[in-house]
């Protein structure tokens, strides 16, 4: 019997697309008749659901392209899985020694070569890194996720740069900048513009809903849209805009409940629209550009003002006047909405010592204002978490974007180019292709980082690292501790883990004395271990001064995957490059493991 007479093909499509049917399920489900192969095996219908169902947010992305055959899109994402471990093993084992947040752009060719290769490879390969990072439990597959990290930032910000190349033109509003800086600083998350947009159009409805309480006649009621985009001017009268005022202040502090994150001002996520959106805290300047986009959807043009040390937004409210000071209000979104005339906001925000001028209050274009948010989170990263280097690599790298003609901006990417020692040749390419006039010490520094940079190349040509010789415990019975061991350190109580170990002090003479070696009761002829902080650092630390931690837990410090495939509950097990430098050092964690803790805990 033709299995069509049993149910229609349109019917056993409908079931087979069901969530209970995986993809799996349905390719066994095709192999059991040639009837089934032959008309289902490639249904495009089927096999986009299957992708939606596996990929939902990969799936949205694609909405926006056509695509034709679902079952080779299925295929392509499906090898990517292989794919992209394959990619990242490479990169463990060319880099291994290396931070690989702070890789040079060629060391992620291949990379590159694999996103390209067929279409929406790019996305694919971006959607599978995004996985790996996202996976639970989150202490295994920790090499993976390190070197996710840094390829997916690369991946990432080099699919940005094209948007931001678009957004300068100046036809997308400020909130899109701001938007996109976001995602520049988050790339293991995929923001997606309908979440900013959603936000934004709930607002404006609440708004008008509260709006009506206060002017039922209000003209805006009546009006289906408004071009927003490029809205440089307020649609409606004096009266009628302070109405709009008073009601988007009410939805913003009071329904909504976005306020300033004084309690915690310098953290990094105030910076960041989407989390701001979701904390409902942020600092001035990102609480200024949601309400300045939800005012422009409403017909309010608030204009930001880019006052010293306090981003403030200010609407026409007496036109009347003569005198510029006294046409604005001024609204103060950081604290719960408040306005006040100019003078008010100069004698409230005014840094001390800051001599009285209008230029102050100037409205700046749009890329002036993502600068502002660029120098923020430079400055957060210098002065309140000293440790991380990659958010400055990362604005700056923005910055050059944003204004490629400014000096300042190439001078400051390509000093932290020098300092990480990566991008070599690319300090040389960004002071070279300055345009722009130079005075003479502008000049004599771009000549200084040319020269140091083309001296640092052949350094490097000459002293290609030769890989060290492995470490074996049986040529140094006398090293107590072994990689991978969770410590805890006698004098500073820091607890830690073990990445590797030298069989006495290797560390300079200089060093040496700045840290107090020759005080030790075993002075530098001990063993000393290359340790990570639970806050952050890289140690080196004396064995007389490390015990066993009592309550081992894993540690929270970026490096971690570089050394480490998974946390085990009371060690860390190496990874397959870093067995190569301490082959005899696993077995040794384990048997110290089974002594120091109860049996079974290693397990847990």
């Amino acid at each position: 019997m033709d299995v069509s007479e049993i149910l229609p093909f349109s019917l056993w499509e409908n079931v087979l697309k069901q969530n209970v049917v995986s993809a799996r399920d349905f390719l066994s489900f095709c192999s059991t008749c040639k009837t089934f192969h032959e008309f289902l095996y490639h249904a495009s219908t089927i096999w986009r659901t299957k992708f939606a169902q596996r990929w939902p947010l990969l799936k949205k992305q694609l909405d926006n392209f056509s695509v034709n055959d679902w079952f080779d899109v299925y295929e392509k994402r499906h090898l990517m899985v292989s794919e992209a471990k394959n990619s990242l093993g490479d990169l463990a084992a060319r880099f291994m020694r290396e931070d690989v947040l702070h890789l040079s752009d060629a060391a992620f060719g291949s990379m590159i070569e694999l996103a390209n290769r067929y279409e929406h490879n790019g996305l694919f390969l971006v959607d599978e890194l995004r996985c790996i990072l996202n996976e639970s439990p989150e202490n295994l597959r920790l090499t993976e996720k390190y070197y996710a990290t840094g390829a997916i930032r690369y991946l990432v910000l080099q699919s940005l740069t094209p948007r931001w190349c678009e957004w300068l033109k100046g036809s997308q509003p400020l909130e899109i900048g701001a938007w996109l800086f976001a995602q520049w600083f988050s790339p293991s998350r995929h923001l997606d513009d309908s979440i900013l947009d959603n936000h934004l159009n709930r607002m404006v409805e609440e708004t008008k809903i509260k709006l009506a309480t206060i002017n039922k006649r209000h003209p805006l009621l009546r009006k289906d849209s408004i071009d927003h985009a490029a809205l440089r001017e307020t649609i409606w009268p004096v009266s009628e805009t302070r109405e709009v005022i008073e009601a988007l202040n009410f939805v913003f502090t009071i329904l909504n409940e976005f306020r300033g994150n004084a309690n915690d001002y310098y953290n990094m996520k105030n910076s960041f629209l989407n989390e701001v959106i979701e904390s409902k805290l942020g600092i001035p300047i990102t609480l200024c550009i949601l309400y300045h986009a939800v005012a422009r959807r409403l017909g309010v043009y608030c204009a930001p003002v880019n006052f010293p040390s306090h981003f403030l937004l200010k609407f026409l409210d007496h036109p009347e006047l003569t005198t510029e000071s006294q046409k604005y209000t001024y609204i103060d979104v950081f604290n719960s909405c408040r306005l006040m005339r100019e003078d008010q906001a100069w004698a409230t925000h005014a840094p001390p010592n800051l001599r009285p001028d209008r230029s102050y209050f100037e409205v700046p274009n749009s890329v002036l204002v993502i600068v502002r948010m660029i120098n923020n989170v430079a400055h957060v990263e210098q002065s309140y978490r000293p440790t991380d280097s990659l958010v400055k690599r990362s604005a700056w790298e923005l910055g050059v974007v944003l204004k490629p003609r400014d000096f300042d901006m190439r001078l400051a990417l390509a000093r932290k180019y020098f300092r990480l020692d990566v991008n070599i040749e690319k300090i040389i390419q960004i002071m070279e292709e300055i345009q722009e006039p130079l005075d003479e010490m502008q000049r004599a520094q771009r000549q200084h980082f040319i020269e140091m940079a083309r001296t640092r190349l052949v350094s490097i040509a000459i002293n290609d690292e030769v890989p060290s010789a492995p470490k074996l415990r049986s040529a140094f019975p006398h090293v107590q501790f072994s990689t991978g061991m969770i410590m805890r350190h006698k004098q500073y109580h820091y607890t830690c883990v073990v990445t590797g170990w030298d069989p006495i002090c290797a560390a300079s003479d200089s060093w040496k004395m700045q840290m107090g070696v020759q005080n030790l009761p075993r002075k530098d002829q001990q063993p000393f271990y290359h340790v990570l902080v639970n806050d952050g650092t890289n140690r080196y630390a004396a064995e007389e001064n490390m015990v066993f931690e009592p309550n081992p837990a894993s540690v929270a410090h970026m490096e971690v995957g570089k050394f480490f495939q998974e946390f085990c509950g009371t060690y860390y097990k190496m990874n397959s490059e870093r067995m190569k430098d301490f082959p005899e050092d696993e077995g040794a964690t384990l048997r110290y493991v089974e002594k120091a803790y109860p049996t079974g805990m290693e397990s847990q």
